[in-house]
């Protein structure tokens, strides 16, 4: 976990955090996932598959770092 030091003291916490989406459909599935995070800085789409009964389901997923300001945390 990544973190903002001052004085010796931790003032923000910045989580990295995975959204995933499973499907067994194709990227089409992804465009509503990518048009949410239009404004929101993460990594590149990533994937890969698996089987599960029968179906190829496919993992896409991305990583977000988020700041948590710990003096407003209560």
């Amino acid at each position: 976990m990544g973190k903002k030091i001052a004085s010796g003291k931790t003032i923000k916490l910045m989580p990295l955090y995975q959204v995933s989406l499973f499907t067994t459909g194709t990227e089409i599935d992804l465009l509503p996932l990518e048009s949410a995070l239009s404004n929101v800085p993460h990594t590149d789409f990533m994937s890969i598959q698996g089987d599960e009964n029968d179906d190829t389901v496919t993992n896409f997923f991305t990583q977000i770092r988020l700041i948590e300001d710990l003096e407003n945390v209560k």
